[in-house]
């Protein structure tokens, strides 16, 4: 009896160090992983902040667990506190790509993509989890285009103006140059009938040339 009950003493500690060698590897995997991961206790304080956490917003992780301030650090703005307090603590509700600014140790901001799957897949002593990805590159680099977009847009505008304002002027030339093309034949036309009708021999001469004649 007291060899079986060794026995499962035994089996029972070699259990247990695998089990606990498992979870030092998974605390290990998620510490290191290239993601953030932010979890949350039951009073809304962070007990979770992965090396990417500490990466992206230069806080270490022993200047954010359990600080009762933490949020206020990463999130100045009293109405986004509130919001993300709601939404892990309150509503507990899942959500996928919300985009969000943290702000970083140096004063910068950090634009995030959170996504949230805590309430379809619990975690003991974490009320709410969630993970993150620094889009930051990503979304300056959508309004730098976007900048660039708009420019190109504006000078489109500008040089189809310039070529409407062109175009009216080209017309209203080439009316002008027609309506002076009509005037001077009407008046040739007149001048002609003038002569033809005059009782008198009429001549018109320029630069030593008979342009007309009647008689």
């Amino acid at each position: 009896l007291f060899v079986i009950g060794y026995i499962d003493v035994f089996k029972l500690k070699k259990a247990e160090d695998t089990l606990s060698r498992e979870e030092e590897r998974l605390r290990l995997l998620i510490h290191h992983m290239p993601v953030m991961l932010i979890a949350f206790d039951e009073f809304g304080r962070i007990v979770a902040w992965n090396a990417e956490c500490e990466r992206v917003t230069g806080f270490t992780r022993r200047e954010i667990l359990n600080d009762e301030k933490a949020l206020e650090f990463l999130y100045p703005d009293r109405d986004i506190r509130m919001r993300i307090i709601r939404q892990h603590l309150i509503q507990a509700d899942d959500y996928r790509g919300w985009e969000i600014d943290v702000m970083a140790k140096d004063g910068g901001a950090r634009t995030v993509s959170w996504y949230n799957i805590s309430h379809q897949f619990p975690v003991q002593g974490w009320a709410s989890w969630t993970i993150g990805f620094d889009i930051t590159a990503r979304k300056l680099a959508e309004m730098e285009l976007k900048r660039h977009h708009d420019h190109l847009d504006e000078l489109v505008r500008e040089r189809t103006a310039e070529l409407e304002r062109a175009n009216r002027m080209l017309k209203k030339e080439i009316f002008k140059k027609e309506k002076t093309k009509e005037a001077l034949k009407e008046s040739e036309s007149r001048y002609r009938r003038l002569v033809e009708m005059s009782p008198d021999a009429v001549a018109a001469i320029r630069a030593g040339r008979l342009l007309a004649s009647a008689s």
